[in-house]
């Protein structure tokens, strides 16, 4: 908290483009934290994924599931708050879903 204080202190005695220097650093960091969480939570997608490949290999199931993929598509894309967020989203999430179904093939074969 005392190292924050003093960060925090150091910013307001600065110069607007030493100001801006510290913003890109703190948001920097920020963004990696968002990433290590990213990465923490895709990882247990994938365990999951791949537990869904011995089930559906068992119950007769198609590894892709058109239908299910695009209510994932839709629920996802939906939870953006602009037009160009919610294509993004549908781009990232559609990469995760290829991979998912990458994931569960290897498992089979």
């Amino acid at each position: 908290m005392l190292a924050e204080n003093k960060q925090v202190e150091a910013q307001e005695n600065c110069e607007p483009s030493q100001k801006a220097v510290f913003k890109l650093a703190e948001l920097r960091e920020e963004i990696d934290n968002l990433d290590e969480e990213i990465c923490e939570l895709l990882l247990k997608r994938l365990a999951i994924a791949e537990s869904l490949a011995d089930l559906k290999k068992e119950l007769g199931l198609a590894i892709k599931d058109r239908q299910r993929e695009a209510e994932v598509l839709e629920r996802t894309a939906q939870k953006a708050n602009s037009k160009s967020k919610s294509k993004t989203l549908h781009r990232l999430f559609k990469v995760i879903l290829e991979e998912s179904c990458r994931i569960q093939c290897e498992k089979l074969d």
